[in-house]
Order: structure tokens, then C-alpha cells, then sequence
């Protein structure tokens, strides 16, 4: 007979076999990593899929809210109800992929879904802020005032830069981390467009997004304001040949929030104008 498919086994071959994570970035396997660890922790190594309950995700959800409760005694930090749906949804995808996978005497994997029916955690008090053009004007005023004052030309640069990427999380509704990996040869005048890399978007797809001329004339003017040539990053490190770090846009843009003398928005950054831009 074929060994039970525990929990511990399904990730294991999940890990290895199934392109929905080899085929993800680095990021995206980490992430999921945690999550599985977090997942075998809590449900139990040994526990066999096809024995899961409604229960038993019930009260992972409780031991992930509390902090309190894991079988091995310990205790974590309480997260709120977004994290635990993306470890459900993790264990969910790795069930699905199992349901499809059959073994060398033709049997599937997984039979049934055990957790058919279960709902994922509410959020009670959802911090899912969206950003007004308003803010964006007030943040941009901070960002060319910071500049103005920068009493070094690395500081005055950084702002301007930092400016720019404000403007095309407005303007395009992409995530920071894709803005950040882009170089000169990604924005195309004409016909106006941005090429998003697979390398920095979530999906790992490369991704040919049209833009509007006004956006197009902005990126003009930024390009010759740095003089820039060749195939730069729009965002360089100073230090090395590569891009910001994503923690460069985030220092800065608290620094401009505060000179703007604005509240800052539980629940994100620059996200909340990827979900203006969504909105409009």
C-alpha cells in the first residue's frame, strides 16, 4: 500500500514537482516557505491531508491570531486575518496541485479535497487604505521642496528620483517593486509604453503597459534632468551597479509624509495609489 500523503510529504513534492512554485521568483518560493513551515508547525507534520477538518483550520486560525496554542509550545507574534488567508490559500494551492498529480499505478494522489466548504478568515477591521490625487499633489510639493533644501547634490538627486517613481506608481498603478528594477530602455516615447521585467514583477511576467502621453513627457523631462544615457536604472545605487532597494523608497517616502505635514495611511505606501489607480 502507498504511504498516507502527511502533510510534511505533500510539501515535499509540492516543492519539488509542481511548476505553480518553481515557476514563482525567489520572493514568491520564500514566502511560500514560510508559510508551509508555519502550516506543518501548526496542522502537524505527520497529520494526513486527507484527514484535515474544518476544525483543524479553525483552530489554526485561532493559533495564528492569539499567537498562543501551537502543539510544540510556541508562542509567535498574533497576525491578522490577510496573513493566515495567504497561508490557507498556500495550503489550499498545494491540495489542488495534489488532486491533479497521479502516482506510477494511475491512483491520484489526493482523492477528494478535505477542506471543501472552508471559508477563509475574515478581516475584522480591513487597513486597505486608498490614496486621493490630492495626497499625491501634497507628496510630490514635499518631494521638490526636499530637494530644493537637500544641501548636498546626492540628496537633491535622491528626491527627484524618489519624485519620479511617486509619479509612475500614480500614473501606472505598478507595484514599487516593479518600478524599481526599471531602466531607460524600458520606456518607449513613441508609441509611449513601459516594459515591466518579469525579474521584478510578482507574476515573473514581462508586461508592455501603454502610458499616456503626459506621462510620457514627465519621463522625458526626468531623463534629461539627470542626463541620463544608454541603459541606466532610472533608480541607481550610487554604491554599485545596481537599483534602489525597495527600503529607499519606503525611508523616503516617511520623510516626505511628515514634510507634508499628511497622516500616514495604515496598510501601505505606495499601494495605496495601485489602488486609486485600480479605482479610476
Amino acid at each position: 500500500l502507498a504511504e498516507p500523503l502527511t502533510l510534511e510529504r505533500l510539501w515535499d513534492r509540492y516543492k519539488q514537482e509542481a511548476s505553480s512554485y518553481r515557476g514563482n521568483l525567489d520572493t514568491t518560493r520564500k514566502q511560500k516557505q514560510t508559510d508551509a513551515r508555519l502550516l506543518i508547525a501548526g496542522l502537524g507534520a505527520t497529520k494526513r491531508v486527507d484527514h484535515l477538518t474544518k476544525n483543524d483550520v479553525e483552530r489554526y486560525v485561532v493559533m495564528r491570531r492569539t499567537g498562543h496554542g501551537w502543539p510544540d509550545g510556541r508562542e509567535t507574534k498574533p497576525v491578522r486575518a490577510r496573513t493566515i488567508q495567504g497561508e490557507i490559500k498556500q495550503l489550499r494551492q498545494m491540495i489542488y496541485w495534489a488532486m491533479n498529480e497521479r502516482l506510477l499505478d494511475g491512483s491520484w494522489l489526493l482523492e477528494t479535497n478535505p477542506l471543501r466548504g472552508v471559508k477563509l478568515p475574515n478581516e475584522e477591521d480591513p487597513r486597505r487604505p486608498v490614496a486621493t490625487y490630492d495626497r499625491f499633489l501634497k507628496l510630490r510639493a514635499a518631494a521638490q521642496d526636499m530637494a530644493e533644501t537637500a544641501p548636498q547634490k546626492r540628496g537633491r538627486e535622491r528626491w527627484k528620483r524618489w519624485e519620479m517613481a511617486l509619479v509612475l506608481a500614480e500614473a501606472t498603478g505598478a507595484r514599487i517593486g516593479a518600478v524599481s528594477g526599471l531602466r531607460w530602455s524600458d520606456i518607449s516615447l513613441d508609441p509611449p509604453e513601459i516594459k515591466f521585467r518579469a525579474e521584478f514583477d510578482k507574476r515573473g511576467r514581462d508586461r508592455m503597459v501603454p502610458i499616456p502621453e503626459a506621462l510620457a513627457e514627465e519621463l522625458r523631462a526626468f531623463k534629461v534632468k539627470f542626463a541620463s544615457v544608454g541603459d541606466g536604472w532610472l533608480f541607481p545605487c550610487a554604491e554599485k551597479e545596481d537599483h534602489w532597494p525597495r527600503g529607499i523608497f519606503g525611508e523616503l517616502y516617511d520623510r516626505a509624509e511628515k514634510h507634508a505635514g499628511l497622516p500616514h495611511q495604515q496598510g501601505g505606501r505606495f499601494h495605496p495609489f495601485r489602488r486609486k489607480w485600480a479605482t479610476e
